[in-house]
């Protein structure tokens, strides 16, 4: 074999060395960030648990139906209009317990149902700094997605006025960081 080939194979090998060895420092850098997210972050599978009643209808404490609109309905029906409201959850200290916002829209005289939607959501750990004129703006913290809940049901329908009501939940496994949001609810209004 010749000096210049014997010098190539040299060089190749010494590449490879110092390839294989940035590969074993680079890995280990990794694994120790990994190692400190995971003491920072720890997932805990399995662990907490979080109990949510989720049936279509719920009944108030005197036994009657807390949702007034019917889960089905087989008649012909008009549609009397439609608005959209934007609910936003404050910055809630915690989420141990879901958080709730009653409001109060006008209705077409003769609506009999009121359809409600979520058009649109965010929410996320840390708080709303400014939402002026439907630009929110958050402080965002870095925590793991334990359960998130979003719910909009009608709980009265009057002549001019539906009352309704927007539930948002927001947590980690043990429930304890601070976390925020809205939802975009569009409402359609419908009668005979």
């Amino acid at each position: 074999m010749s000096t210049l080939a014997n010098r190539a194979k040299h060089i190749l090998a010494a590449i490879a060395l110092i390839g294989a060895g940035l590969a074993w420092f680079f890995v280990g850098r990794v694994e120790k960030r990994v190692s400190q997210l995971e003491r920072r972050h720890p997932s805990l599978d399995g662990e907490g648990e979080v109990t949510l009643n989720v049936t279509q209808v719920q009944e108030a404490e005197d036994g009657a139906s807390a949702e007034v609109s019917p889960a089905t309905v087989f008649e012909r029906l008009t549609v009397l209009g439609f608005t959209s409201e934007v609910v936003v959850m404050d910055n809630q200290p915690n989420g141990k317990n879901q958080a709730t916002k009653t409001f109060t829209v006008e209705i077409p005289r003769n609506t009999t149902h009121v359809i409600p939607t979520i058009q649109g959501f965010a929410s996320a750990f840390g708080r709303i700094t400014d939402h002026a004129d439907g630009t929110f703006r958050f402080q965002v913290n870095d925590h793991h997605l334990g359960l998130e809940v979003k719910h909009i049901a009608v709980t009265a329908i009057e002549d001019t006025t539906a009352t309704l009501e927007a539930t948002m939940l927001l947590r980690d496994i043990n429930g304890d960081d601070q976390w925020t949001g809205f939802m975009h609810v569009l409402l359609l209004f419908l009668g005979r």
